[in-house]
């Protein structure tokens, strides 16, 4: 690896409560396959704050490179803001992925000239290897899901479905900006189906992550502060033993504090009773 670089993965979230796992299931891909020589953060701001307050917590970090995680609630903001930045460090790579690009990147690339990069599909592995590249200064030929501009020619590539789990997003960095805000779970990744008219059908067959790591990320997050846990798989109950384990886990897990708050408020009220 030749030079150290700045990346920044910045995600627009529709409100502040709203928190987004994207970021830093890339960021947890980048702790996976690279090792040094990225130094990586998190920006998230939302649609409703002045575009400039983000941009701001941007540069501020000096990127070399910004990725961002797009959706259909953030997209306009989004293009917006790389233009912005282009406009102030005119060398920074701009990496766009997500769901509401994924599917129409000639269209991405050939009208968006600030944007220099789009990961189609599934992003951890895809955005490591182009980062590992621009720290090389190695050709990004064969990257997995990567479109590019070559000269004239946009190179478009499958979405990246990979047969492999992830890594776990839920680290240290994590619950420190989750801060008790909505909080999102993933079970498993892609779809037993194929319906017309959802991309999820198009992402791959389903693959579900190991149910000791499902029950102990969902402890996790649980135990954090949130008051809210969603899931976010595409079809949760797809695997209908599967799920009823996980909903089995959690009417324990609910049971067992309400005993112990129980007990904890038994207490209090035996000590508060005035002695003879």
């Amino acid at each position: 690896m030749e030079k150290e670089i700045n990346v920044v993965i910045c995600s627009l979230n529709s409100q502040y409560i709203h928190s987004s796992l994207a970021p830093w299931c890339l960021l947890a891909g980048l702790e996976e396959y690279v090792r040094d020589g990225i130094n990586a953060g998190v920006v998230e701001g939302t649609i409703n704050e002045a575009p400039r307050d983000v941009l701001e917590r941007i540069l501020s970090r000096s990127p070399t490179v910004v990725g961002f995680c797009c959706y259909i609630w953030n997209i306009t903001e989004i293009f917006e803001l790389v233009k912005q930045i282009k406009q102030e460090l005119c060398e920074c790579v701009i990496v766009l992925g997500g769901p509401e690009v994924s599917y129409h990147v000639g269209e991405v690339l050939q009208n968006t000239p600030f944007v220099d990069y789009v990961i189609s599909g599934e992003g951890e592995k895809p955005f490591a290897e182009l980062l590992l590249a621009i720290c090389g200064g190695t050709e990004v030929a064969g990257i997995p899901g990567l479109c590019y501009r070559k000269g004239s020619e946009i190179v478009i590539a499958e979405p990246y479905t990979p047969c492999e789990i992830p890594p776990s997003p839920y680290t240290k960095r994590y619950f420190a900006a989750l801060n008790g805000r909505i909080a999102y779970l993933e079970t498993s990744r892609g779809c037993p189906y194929s319906c017309a008219f959802c991309l999820s059908g198009r992402c791959g067959g389903v693959r579900y992550y190991d149910m000791e790591r499902v029950k102990k990320e969902l402890l996790l997050l649980a135990n954090s502060g949130t008051q809210t846990v969603k899931l976010v798989d595409r079809t949760f109950n797809a695997h209908r033993s599967r799920a009823n384990e996980l909903f089995r886990f959690i009417s324990r897990w609910l049971h067992a504090i309400r005993n112990r708050i129980a007990e904890l408020q038994s207490e209090n009220t035996c000590r508060s009773k005035p002695q003879n």
